[in-house]
């Protein structure tokens, strides 16, 4: 259809295991696109699901993990950057899920959402980065599109509400980019 874009990638559910993710891939295959499978959220209660351990001591996103991986791992999804096009999603408030998949996977991009609003801040969010810095996708959704409701942005741009999501963005990435050179970021 004309006029229509098709988006980069996409975000799939996991839980219906890899008969509802492979035809998601395939087609970002065919297409030049990826898919991330939420794997771990970044809200509070997602442990209580998420973090759920087997008789084995294996966690119910390990087992998701290690199934995505199935597939993200197969030949034809890794790109000429070492990464596949099939990724997980992760939240930034999941430190220690960060430090197990990053180990685990490192040919798999990690979306990572929880930036700001949910608690997480640029360094718990590059946990999930290779050591080269490459292999994550740290994203923020209230903290930006609500930062007209911030009181620090109110103060700097009152009721100008374009100017304080533009401020929020450049904060964001000026926090990013500090943590990766190794510099404490001056806001969370």
């Amino acid at each position: 259809m004309e006029g229509i874009v098709a988006p980069d990638a996409i975000t799939a559910n996991g839980f219906a295991g890899l008969d509802g993710i492979k035809p998601l891939a395939d087609v970002a295959n065919e297409e030049g696109k990826g898919v991330f499978v939420w794997v771990r959220g970044s809200n509070p209660s997602a442990g209580v699901l998420q973090d759920f351990a087997d008789a084995h001591g294996k966690r119910f996103f390990e087992v998701l993990a290690e199934q995505v991986a199935t597939l993200a791992c197969e030949p034809q999804r890794i790109g000429q950057c070492g990464l596949s096009n099939v990724g997980m999603v992760v939240g930034g408030t999941a430190a220690e899920q960060a430090r197990i998949l990053r180990e685990q996977y490192p040919h798999i991009i990690f979306l990572v959402p929880g930036f700001g609003a949910q608690g997480a801040d640029a360094a718990d969010c590059l946990q999930f980065a290779k050591s080269d810095g490459s292999g994550v996708l740290v994203s923020a959704s209230r903290s930006i599109i609500n930062a007209y409701d911030n009181s620090r942005y109110k103060e700097q741009f009152g009721a100008d509400w374009e100017k304080c999501i533009e401020q929020a963005c450049l904060d964001m990435k000026a926090a990013l980019a500090a943590v990766m050179r190794g510099q404490k970021p001056l806001i969370r």
